[in-house]
């Protein structure tokens, strides 16, 4: 009986090595399948199919934590990409209003250039005293 489950073991550990090679999933059905094993065959009560259905589920776990791990990382990828297209468009937004206030600001330089030599012109002409603005 002793070698039967020896032999049992050792189909099993292949088993679990070739799906976790292969990056398959892994579970208690597949493995026996693949193992040659009936199913349910793990469930009988010994000590060394209870540490073979223990592995399983720790494999399945961390698999799971993987991929839990993995699903965080994209959902925060997802929210920073989500961020910079945000400031993207506030960046743009600001940038267009800053060459609005240039052209502004230019523009209003340009028509105080102006007033100034009209009044200049209107200095030169003595048609107003200039004084009593002052």
């Amino acid at each position: 009986m002793n070698d039967r489950i020896q032999s049992t073991v050792a189909a099993v550990e292949n088993a679990i090595n070739e799906f976790l090679a292969k990056g398959t999933r892994v579970s208690q059905h597949a493995i026996e399948k693949k193992a040659g094993l009936s199913n349910g065959a793990l469930n009988y009560d010994c000590a060394e199919y209870r540490d073979l259905k223990e592995r399983i589920r720790a494999i399945k776990r961390s698999k799971k934590e993987e991929c839990n791990a993995h699903l965080h990382l994209k959902k925060q990828i997802s929210k920073q990409t989500d961020l910079k297209d945000k400031y993207r468009l506030q960046r743009d937004e600001l940038r267009a209003e800053n060459a609005q206030l240039h052209s502004e600001n230019k523009e209003l330089l340009y028509q105080m250039f102006k007033l100034q030599q009209y009044v200049k012109q209107i200095e030169k002409t003595k048609l107003a005293n200039l004084d009593d603005f002052r």
